[in-house]
């Protein structure tokens, strides 16, 4: 056994020079919580709500480039950048100047070019008068940006148009306006609007009245109320996407929980009419999926969608475009206290006629190919409002849970990878730290892009770190590296020399070492569940107080209790293979914790800066 010990002493100080697959894992409250090598090499464009200014990040949570915005605003919400290293990004003032008839969640008014130094390049508002910009914008292969309005539509002209008005609790209707510009010239190249697509079943002498919704698949019922609760914002649209292959404009449409497909070959004149376009159909829509309730064609139990956001194209998400065509990534918010990031494939699409093919009297998939939860407990990516999902080129998914402040990076095996919870409450720097409680602090972003080290735009540019979002940064995250073929948790090193390497404590099972006083480590096959490792033993003070701690009923199915004997203190639980999967603290006296979610195994629940103890969740 001390052959062991020695030869595991070598290896511990020795092999980090050697090692090619490595972790990283901070006991962080903000900021970069958790990543591992599994994660995809880039950098993550981050806009957090309420305050003016947009950051690149790296892995560590390391601000790489800032592009500051007018004090007196704040996102509106999207923010993209393009080939060139150029911001592309909306934005509202944090008041409304007088006179603005249109206002709304998600509203904006304002969108931007900025260079790489923040230098403005172009800029465009549409806020006064009937329309007003909100929610996405888009960026077109050409260097034309697509904009999402809203347009005002009176109550007299809905009602001549044949909106019932007991499904109506204001005196006006959103419509939406979907327009083109180029920003080299500010011409409006292209605009479609909702309102030329329209079917009623309310009033027989208005336009468009029809029987049966349900055998005009292509029109939008101008009378199902669905998630709008009856507001004049009735229609939503959150996000677009252009699909640079067919020509085609995604829409995301969460009051009615679907996301349609409208054809951008037509002129302006055609998109307003049934006729035109490589699809034959003008500006009527080739494609509508998430609920077939909506036009008749089903119930509320077909119904997929539930206020979702987000909806994109999977191979425009790729370096490679040409991969994974068909392919549709979408946050669903609302799933009875749970969301999901969801993958689904478009049915055929019929190059001949350019139309997608129904099955029956509804367009396919007819189930979702993938739903993407939180590995550990659904209820931590859980929003109701916003959020995004973005597939990677390494075949992870980058998850931003708007409500929770998080973004979360889930391999295709369903680990986690990265965690970063957004360090800002309501506009204000949080300090390393500050517990966070998901939906009060506010710490929003509407949307979260990763962009891969290969990233065109990134050509050129200065990449280094400047420091980080939140204050009192933990500045050790990057040098505490961990093995993960020895399941090692965190190991900090100073200066990467062996003589002042840090350890913090080392957790073996019924083991000493002559040189380190040990709490506990668990070996099974050579197989360490966590080790922390510091130059300064365990003291008797804290082997007394943990001596003192029983955790019961272990092994246990839903809690654990304990009785703990001093001040409040953090805890955090990992599973066997070293990753953290809940965090919280205890307070003096009996405490109880919740471990339902877990899945059976074998868990470590270590006391900050004290020790650790076993339990097994059956």
């Amino acid at each position: 056994m001390q052959q062991l010990y020695k030869s595991f002493y070598t290896l511990v100080f020795f092999f980090p020079f050697l090692f090619l697959h490595v972790s990283l894992y901070a006991q962080n409250t903000v900021g970069t919580v958790f990543q591992d090598s599994t994660l995809q090499d880039g950098y993550t464009l981050v806009y957090p709500e309420f305050q003016p200014n947009t950051y690149l990040i790296d892995p560590c949570g390391q601000i790489v480039n800032t592009w500051e915005g007018q004090d007196d605003t704040a996102p509106g919400f999207s923010v993209y950048l393009d080939e060139q290293g150029n911001l592309i990004r909306a934005f509202r003032p944090n008041q409304d100047p007088a006179g603005v008839e249109i206002t709304g969640s998600g509203q904006a008014g304002f969108v931007e070019i900025v260079d790489w130094d923040n230098n403005l390049i172009w800029s465009h508002e549409q806020i006064m008068g009937n329309r007003r910009l909100h929610h996405d914008i888009e960026v077109l292969p050409n260097g034309n940006i697509l904009l999402n309005a809203w347009e005002g539509i009176s109550l007299d002209d809905a009602l001549a148009l044949g909106r019932d008005p007991e499904t109506l609790i204001s005196q006006n209707l959103f419509d939406e306006v979907i327009y083109e510009i180029n920003p080299n010239t500010d011409e409006i190249v292209w605009e479609w609007k909702a309102s030329d697509h329209l079917i009623q079943t309310f009033n027989t002498s208005a336009p468009n009245w029809v029987g049966n919704p349900a055998a005009w698949p292509q029109r939008i019922d101008l009378n199902y109320v669905g998630d709008s609760n009856r507001r004049n914002d009735w229609l939503h649209f959150n996000s677009l996407e252009y699909d640079s292959e067919l020509d085609q404009i995604i829409i995301s449409c969460p009051s009615f929980g679907e996301f349609w497909i409208i054809d951008h070959s037509t002129t302006t004149a055609e998109a307003a009419g049934t006729t035109g376009g490589r699809s034959g159909k003008g500006g009527d829509l080739l494609y509508r999926w998430g609920n077939p309730e909506s036009y008749n064609a089903g119930t509320a139990d077909d119904k997929k969608l539930f206020f979702h956001h987000a909806v994109q194209l999977v191979s425009e998400q790729l370096s490679d475009k040409t991969q994974r065509r068909g392919e549709i990534i979408l946050f669903n918010n609302r799933q009875n206290q749970f969301s999901s990031v969801d993958i689904l494939t478009l049915p055929e699409f019929d190059s001949t006629t350019w139309n997608y093919v129904m099955e029956g009297n509804v367009y396919g998939p007819l189930e979702i190919d993938r739903k993407i939860i939180h590995p550990v407990d659904p209820s931590l990516l859980f929003s109701t409002i916003m959020s995004s999902g973005q597939m990677l080129d390494n075949g992870n998914v980058l998850i931003n849970a708007t409500i929770p402040g998080t973004i979360t990076e889930i391999t295709a095996n369903d680990e986690i990878a990265w965690e970063y919870v957004v360090p800002f409450s309501n506009g204000l720097q949080l300090e390393q730290g500050t517990a966070v409680t998901p939906g009060q602090g506010e710490s929003f972003i509407f949307k979260a892009d990763k962009y891969p080290n290969t990233f065109v735009g990134f050509e050129g540019r200065d990449l280094t770190p400047t420091g980080y979002l939140e204050l009192n940064p933990d500045t050790t995250l990057c040098g505490g590296m961990v093995l993960d073929t020895m399941m090692m948790d965190t190991m900090m090193m100073d200066t990467m020399m062996m003589d002042t390497m840090m350890m913090d404590t080392m957790m073996m099972d019924t083991m000493m070492m002559d040189t380190m006083m040990m709490d506990t480590m668990m070996m099974d096959t050579m197989m360490m569940d966590t080790m922390m490792m510091d130059t300064m033993d365990l003291s008797a003070v804290n082997l007394t107080i943990l001596n003192q701690v029983d955790l019961f009923p272990n092994p246990t199915l839903d809690f654990i209790q304990l009785d703990w004997p001093i001040r409040a203190t953090p805890y955090e639980i990992y599973s066997i293979d070293g990753k953290a999967r809940l965090s919280g603290q205890v307070d003096r006296g009996k405490n109880r914790i919740s471990v339902h979610h877990l899945r059976p195994g074998m868990y470590i629940i270590r006391f900050d800066q004290i020790g650790a103890k076993r339990f097994i969740k059956l």
